[in-house]
């Protein structure tokens, strides 16, 4: 017969097989989906400088805010995919669902140690089983369907997966150290875990220029401070392993877990609260107490705790750009953003138990309206619930609802970042604990011994069935733009899904130069309902005055457009595509001067896009100025290689690349 260990290593891999299998069957319609436009065309299709492995694109990838955001390891990742398969966007969506499953992986030999470690009568079978539950339950949730089917949310699968990685790496650690911790902090061990640390985020501020919100630049001398930055780091981490762990094996995972967060935070600052994730798991199941607990249990954090600083300091950077964009939101008071902070604690909860009606855009109400039951009912439930588990002593239910909350924590809008109310891949971190939790109390009622005990292995089969049916149809709704809009509409009229959709048509109506009129009725017609709807919300912004200027530049409706899109470059002078637009619009109308006028302030003030610059060398023809054209042309090639107006148009001039 084969022994336990044997036994126990063929029971892991058919979990993993039926997992990978699951994962698979779920996100399936993911291969066939499209880049939609709801990012995926700013940060992939329109975005020139991740697509090389070069110096110059390694050090965009490194340094840049785009979008509001700071992934350098995401941007390396599209990197990868780009240089395999170009723009092919079945490469992207598979990289999406392979680090998917690699999270799920990770998540369920994770869960394994942790259930046999929390029901201590479970036998390792049937923790197993509970393990790829509880793994299950996340992967194949149709929460997940948002992050795994939407290209651009690749910063939250590979952020995901480091924490995973991490947090399996400081459990090695911590079990081997779990118990009474009795022993008193070494005091100079101590001093040089918070001198390094203290150094490393010293060194780091030192070092790096915030001033351009597009780009992290370094001071003089910036390398040398980077690199004591990181020399500091080190000491810490050399420091807090000796003192966590007594093996070198342990402290070889110590050192692991802290590169590995690194890593998460690199791709994406949410994982930014795994520190005090851990002190919560130090109390529950690991029942890590005693006097000199809190101050051992902090100590061996501090290295955690001064990358989780520094992530939080450059996502702040990072979204200083986006500050003032949307105004409703920047005025909305303590109170109001209280409330929305206990509406998104209620609602992923919520959606993971009944998983209905998920939307890709939930958007902050210009006002809170105390009468609405999504208001009030979150106000008294949350506090309600957190009494509740308090009173009732139970730890397992109170440790993995205040790691939920400490993972969903910078999502909640308490510091405003965008428009989104609730967003389905906020919940790709934060839903972790409560997979966890479902599947230890499955776990622990299987062990019961009770008559119902047999009814829970079908009951769950039963459930991750019908997860993966939902998922699968969920998945689907993100195979194109217009599919996924009409989705949302369905649910809920916003004004940013119309005018998204009106965009989608605008487009619609160069593949269909049949109905191409008719097309572009109807996306003006649905740009100009999506900002009457938007202005009597209170919830305008000029991004909706752009697209109904680009779509009356496509009609021939010169004059409008124009009007539409000098107020928008007005409002937004950093936006290289209202200046495009309306640099065409006056080409178009034979104002080649003030063409050529407008467009030299947009360059002026940024590096400019390759539209900018072929439409600069358009107006240049216009004036006759040739060569000047030619030099336009060439650097909007430079852009954007194989652009192809700038590549007729230099070759119609006598002069080729």
């Amino acid at each position: 017969m084969p022994s336990s260990r044997t036994r126990s290593a063929l029971a892991c891999a058919g979990a993993l097989a039926v997992l990978a299998a699951l994962v698979l069957v779920a996100f399936a319609p993911a291969f066939q989906a499209r880049f939609v436009q709801l990012d995926d065309d700013y940060n992939v299709l329109a975005n020139p400088h991740f697509r090389g492995l070069s110096r110059d694109h390694l050090a965009w990838m490194a340094a840049a805010s785009w979008n509001g955001n700071y992934q350098p390891l995401s941007w390396l990742s599209y990197a990868v995919d780009h240089a395999l398969s170009g723009l092919d966007p079945a490469r992207f969506h598979g990289t999406n669902i392979l680090l998917h499953l690699a999270t799920a992986a990770v998540l369920f030999f994770f869960a394994r140690n942790l259930m046999m470690r929390a029901v201590a009568a479970a036998s390792p079978f049937a923790a197993t089983l509970a393990a790829l539950f509880a793994a299950l339950f996340f992967a194949v949730h149709p929460l997940r369907a948002e992050s795994v089917a939407w290209v651009t949310d690749r910063n939250d699968l590979l952020a995901g997966f480091f924490f995973v990685v991490s947090l399996s790496c400081w459990w090695r650690v911590a079990c081997a150290e779990a118990g009474p911790a009795s022993r008193t902090p070494d005091a100079r061990r101590t001093l040089a875990i918070v001198l390094g640390s203290t150094v490393f985020v010293a060194a780091v501020l030192a070092s790096l220029d915030t001033s351009d919100p597009d780009v992290l630049r370094l001071r003089p001398l910036g390398a040398a401070g980077l690199g004591l930055a990181f020399a500091s780091l080190g000491v810490a981490v050399g420091f807090a392993a000796r003192g966590m762990a007594s093996s070198p094996a342990g402290r070889v995972w110590y050192c692991s877990a802290c590169c590995a967060f690194l890593l998460s935070l690199l791709s994406k600052g949410a994982a930014v609260a795994l520190p005090l994730v851990l002190l919560v798991i130090d109390a529950y199941p690991l029942r890590r107490t005693g006097r000199a607990a809190a101050a051992r249990l902090l100590v061996e954090k501090i290295p955690l705790l001064a990358l989780s600083l520094m992530a939080g300091l450059i996502a702040g950077w990072a979204r200083h750009a986006r500050i003032g964009t949307y105004a409703w939101v920047e005025r909305r008071t303590l109170l109001e953003r209280a409330v929305q902070a206990l509406q998104g604690l209620a609602f992923y909860p919520w959606k993971t138990l009944v998983p209905r009606g998920l939307v890709p855009i939930v958007d902050v109400p210009a006002q809170v309206s105390w009468l609405d039951p999504d208001v009030y009912l979150p106000v008294l439930a949350v506090p309600a619930l957190v009494l509740a588990l308090w009173r009732r002593r139970a730890p397992a239910p109170l440790a993995a609802f205040s790691a939920y909350a400490l993972l969903i924590a910078p999502a909640l809008g308490l510091v405003p970042f965008g428009t989104q109310l609730v967003s389905d891949r906020y919940s790709y971190l934060a839903c972790m604990p409560l997979a966890l939790l479902l599947g230890g109390a499955c776990l622990a009622w299987a062990s019961s011994g009770s008559r119902l005990s047999k009814l829970v292995a079908p009951c769950a089969a039963a459930a991750v069935v019908v997860l993966c049916v939902l998922t699968s149809r969920q998945t689907s709704i993100w195979r194109d733009s217009e599919t996924l809009y009409a989705h949302q509409l369905r649910f809920d009229e916003t004004p940013r899904a119309l005018s998204n959709l009106a965009v989608v048509w605008n487009d619609r109506a160069e593949d269909d130069p049949a109905r191409r009129e008719e097309w572009l009725e109807r996306a003006a017609a649905l740009s100009a309902r999506a900002i009457d709807l938007a202005k009597s919300r209170g919830v305008f912004v000029p991004e909706y005055r752009l697209h109904l200027g680009t779509i009356l530049l496509n009609q021939g409706r010169l004059e409008e457009a124009r009007a539409h899109l000098d107020w928008f470059v007005g409002e937004r002078p950093d936006n290289m595509q209202g200046w495009a637009n309306l640099g065409l619009a006056l080409v178009r109308l034979s104002r080649c001067d003030e063409a050529v006028r407008t467009l030299q302030r947009a360059v002026a003030r940024r590096e400019g896009s390759a539209d900018v610059w072929r439409i600069l060398g358009l107006a240049f023809e216009g004036q006759g100025r040739t060569q000047d054209a030619i030099r336009a042309y060439r650097r909007a090639l430079d852009l954007a290689p194989g652009e192809p107006t700038a590549t007729e148009r230099m070759h119609a001039l006598g002069s080729g690349r």
